[in-house]
């Protein structure tokens, strides 16, 4: 073998097998994790997950945040960033434009708000001098006002004599026969009429999250085989969501998708299927669960660590 072939087996050699988007799809696998886990560990859309694992790179921000998810990703599980890293920048590096791909999404609440540029101080000096003119008009209204009374209260008595004081003429009290004078008769105080207190309002009724719901049996999911018969019986599966989030619905047994979605903040989603089935859901912060129009409390199934819901219905 010449020196040159021996060369190029042994770049061969230290390439990797598959590019860090397969890798992290084939880790993500094997160690029987879905989408929705990764995004409650990682803490990334389900659209830019898919697109790291597929390497789509339209559909990613900047190579600096790039690279920020491939190394979140590999530790969540158990990997060694540095060759998925270095994979990237060998393949990749720096070759997106700045601006041609999506920005990294973060909450509307995290936004900053743009001012637009100050107003002239032409406009500045025309509101003041309107607010000093609305106030001497006030005043001079007030001042002329109190100018007006006293001139005409003073043209009444103009030229006239003063009237002559009038007499002041004593009432003696009438005295009884005893000589002594009439009390004045008592005034009883007008009776106090008290409003009637307004009506309370009607509280509404408080419906309470139930960990039991009649007609299905709940379990925590554990990724195994079904082994329990069921009835097969529809199930109504009603979300009401709050804050964004990853929600599916799969047939137990051979895992089809009954129903896979991001559901916006605000929305509400009314499923249908036939049990058994297994739901899980992305972010148990961000939403209200009815089975069958009975509210659940499903704290029992969440995962502390990814904040994951994962139960089964038969």
């Amino acid at each position: 073998m010449t020196r040159n072939n021996q060369e190029s087996a042994r770049e061969e050699d230290q390439l990797p097998v598959a590019g860090f988007g397969a890798m992290l799809l084939s880790a993500r696998e094997e160690q029987g994790f879905s989408i929705g886990d990764m995004v409650g560990r990682i803490h990334i859309s389900v659209r830019q997950l898919r697109a790291l694992e597929s390497e789509t790179m339209e559909e990613l921000p900047e190579p600096v945040y790039i690279r920020g998810f491939i190394r979140s990703y590999a530790k969540a599980l158990g990997l060694d960033p540095k060759p998925l890293v270095a994979d990237f920048n060998n393949r990749y590096g720096d070759s997106f434009s700045i601006g041609s791909h999506q920005i990294p999404e973060i909450p509307y609440s995290s936004e900053q708000i743009l001012q637009g540029k100050d107003s002239s101080p032409w406009w500045r000096f025309a509101a003041i001098l309107i607010l000093v003119s609305a106030i001497a008009a006030g005043v001079w209204a007030i001042v002329s006002q109190d100018l007006v009374r006293n001139f005409m209260g003073s043209g009444d008595n103009l030229g006239s004599p003063a009237a002559p004081a009038a007499e002041v003429t004593k009432v003696e009290p009438k005295k009884a026969n005893s000589g002594r004078v009439a009390p004045a008769p008592a005034v009883r105080p007008a009776p106090r009429v008290v409003a009637p207190a307004p009506a309370p309002k009607p509280e509404p009724p408080v419906i309470k999250a139930q960990e039991n719901v009649p007609g299905i049996t709940l379990r925590r999911d554990n990724n195994s085989a079904a082994g329990t018969a069921t009835d097969n019986k529809e199930v109504k599966i009603r979300l009401i969501v709050k804050q964004d989030c990853w929600v599916r619905v799969s047939r137990l047994g051979n895992d089809s998708t009954v129903f896979e979605q991001d559901i916006p903040a605000g929305a509400t989603r009314t499923i249908r299927g036939n049990k058994p089935l297994r739901v899980l859901i992305g972010n148990s912060d961000a939403l209200e669960i009815e089975l069958n129009d009975t509210l659940l409390d499903f704290s029992r199934f969440v995962s502390p660590r990814e904040k994951t819901v994962r139960f089964r219905m038969y």
